[in-house]
Formats: C-alpha cells, sequence, structure tokens
C-alpha cells in the first residue's frame, strides 16, 4: 500500500493494490524452487511479506493448525490459497490435502496443486480430494511468471465466485 500527495502536497488516503490482501502459502520443499516461486508471486505484485513458504509436508500441516487456531479470531490469518506440491518429504501433497479437506476452519481454503510429477492419476487423486486446480512446474522462469498470473487469476474468480452476492 502506497500514499501519494496531493496537488497541496498533504497525503491522501493509502493506495491499496489489489494483491496487498493476497497471502498464500507455499508448500515446496526444494529450496530453489521455493526461491523461484517467491520470486514469480513478487514479478506478479504480491508482497515479500505476504509469501509464507512450509518446507515440507509435516511442517505444512503445522503451520496450517495455528492459522486455524489464528482464524477463530482474525480470519486474515487463513491463507488466501495453497500452492501444494504432491511430491514431499515426511508427508505427501495428497495426505496434506487430505488432513486440510478435513478441518472445518481451512477447508475452504483453495488449494492450487503445482508440481513436476507427470503422473496423471496423483493429480487426478489430488482433484478428487479438493484441490482447485493443477498445474505442471514449467522449466522456464518466464513460463512460471505466467503460471503466477494463473493461480492468481483462478484465487480471484474464487474469491469472486464465494462472495456474497447483494440482494
Amino acid at each position: 500500500m502506497q500514499s501519494t500527495p496531493d496537488e497541496g502536497g498533504r497525503k491522501m488516503q493509502p493506495i491499496e493494490h489489489p494483491l496487498d490482501h493476497c497471502r498464500p502459502l507455499i508448500v515446496e520443499d526444494n529450496p530453489g524452487d521455493a526461491r523461484l516461486l517467491m520470486e514469480a508471486f513478487k514479478r506478479c505484485g504480491v508482497p515479500a511479506s505476504n509469501l509464507e513458504v512450509a518446507i515440507d509436508g509435516e511442517q505444512a500441516v503445522l503451520v496450517l493448525s495455528a492459522k486455524a487456531l489464528a482464524a477463530a479470531t482474525d480470519e486474515r490469518a487463513r491463507p488466501s490459497f495453497i500452492v501444494l506440491d504432491l511430491w514431499l518429504r515426511r508427508r505427501t501433497g495428497t495426505a496434506v490435502l487430505e488432513w486440510l479437506k478435513s478441518q472445518p476452519a481451512l477447508c475452504s481454503v483453495p488449494v492450487m496443486i503445482l508440481t513436476g510429477m507427470e503422473r496423471v492419476h496423483e493429480m487426478a487423486r489430488a482433484l478428487e480430494l479438493g484441490a482447485d486446480s493443477s498445474y505442471l512446474k514449467p522449466l522456464l522462469f518466464s513460463e512460471l511468471v505466467e503460471t503466477i498470473r494463473s493461480m492468481l487469476a483462478r484465487w480471484r474468480e474464487i474469491a469472486r465466485s464465494s462472495s456474497p452476492t447483494p440482494a
């Protein structure tokens, strides 16, 4: 969020960027991939301070458990969406997804699968478990930025469809 001065030099109301409220949780156990994902999100306009990474499936469950408790008093504690790799250490991505969808405070958080696995049955299983979309990890950074743009568009679409419409 930035504020701009008016013609008289006085500060005006801060200008909110549409992605100031986007708080993705990235579940990725490859440190290089996690750094690239964070850079791609920043390139797409998500503030670095809004990005969080869990380094394996077990840490993802711990982070999400804490967020579920905090969400009881502050809805902003929930991540906007989760970027989930399927191939993780200590707990698979499908196991994390299964656990997540069983948690009342978190089950509505959108999950976007981003994996290097080309196993169609694993991606199909994740979609059956409630993932909102799935993407293959691209090889080029420019393609990763485009993938993140697609995820952000999907997140906006989900947010619009779940918002109550005025009567």
